[in-house]
């Protein structure tokens, strides 16, 4: 790990000396040399995936966005402050989604202003290319019933089913096949949660291959369990990433996402399925 953020750092540093040498060989340059506050691109996604709600990060600072709905986003940096961003220096940008391959390209930022023409921008400060991602896991969840009365008192039963898109991918559910799941109101953003006993510390690893992977759990409801509304079930389980993860990537999403807590649902996740509706009492 240690060898890996050392050989990180050597590359970062020789992207830097790549996209500034220009500047350095001619005293005109840095006259000519257009910068900004502000850059923008787009992400798209394999097999025609909705590419909204793809976090972009910039490494090293607290600046983040989400992409829009056909994939768009726009990063904007603040006035400069004292030593925030002073002098010139490489940051990648990072585009993440747990279920999908992180991406970066690498930003040249000089006294606060992104540098355009200059790494990944052309002189518009948009990306030179279109970022794509592919997906490594697909998730899907079935609830049955998918609608219940709210004074329903019986059996509910999520399946959630899990398949490699290539590769075969390492998850991590909580240790003996405890069910443990969120439930996200879709109305307020309201988060319940049912779990018997979770412990971050012991989980247990499988391997996901192409052929599905099942797991079912069965809930038995008690009237008035969950306010009426519609909702998305969400299992809780880990993706281990296919590589390691920036540092910073994770905390800068919120405090111990991946620890069981309504915080767990801010790690970017692409989804289908997960219904339930719960009708109001006759």
């Amino acid at each position: 790990m240690r060898r890996g953020n050392l050989l990180r750092r050597l590359s970062l540093v020789l992207a830097f000396s790549l996209l500034l040498s220009n500047c350095q060989k001619n005293p005109a340059n840095d006259n000519e040399l257009t910068a900004g506050p502000q850059m923008s691109g787009r992400v798209l996604l394999s097999e025609g995936a909705t590419p909204s709600d793809v976090y972009v990060w910039l490494d090293g600072t607290s600046f983040a966005t989400y992409t829009g709905q056909s994939g768009e986003f726009q990063i904007n940096l603040p006035p400069v402050a004292p030593n925030v961003l002073v002098g010139a220096s490489v940051h990648s940008l990072y585009f993440y989604l747990a279920n999908y391959q992180l991406s970066s390209v690498d930003l040249a930022i000089r006294d606060g202003k992104f540098l355009y023409s200059r790494g990944g921008l052309n002189s518009r400060g948009e990306l030179n290319n279109t970022v794509s991602l592919l997906k490594r896991l697909h998730i899907e969840t079935t609830v049955t019933p998918a609608e219940i009365a709210g004074d329903y008192q019986g059996p509910v039963n999520v399946q959630l089913s899990l398949s490699a898109a290539g590769d075969s991918v390492t998850v991590l559910f909580p240790e003996n096949e405890s069910p443990a799941l969120f439930f996200k109101q879709k109305e307020t953003g309201a988060v319940f949660s049912y779990a018997l006993t979770v412990t971050p510390a012991a989980r247990d690893s499988i391997k996901i291959g192409q052929e599905a992977y099942r797991r079912s759990m069965t809930l038995n409801f008690t009237p008035d369990y969950l306010p009426q509304g519609s909702y998305e079930v969400v299992p809780y389980f880990l993706i281990v990433p296919e590589k390691v993860l920036p540092p910073g990537l994770l905390p800068s999403l919120g405090d111990a996402v991946e620890n069981f807590s309504a915080n767990f649902l801010k790690i970017p996740t692409k989804r289908t399925g997960g219904q339930l509706v719960v009708k109001s009492s006759e």
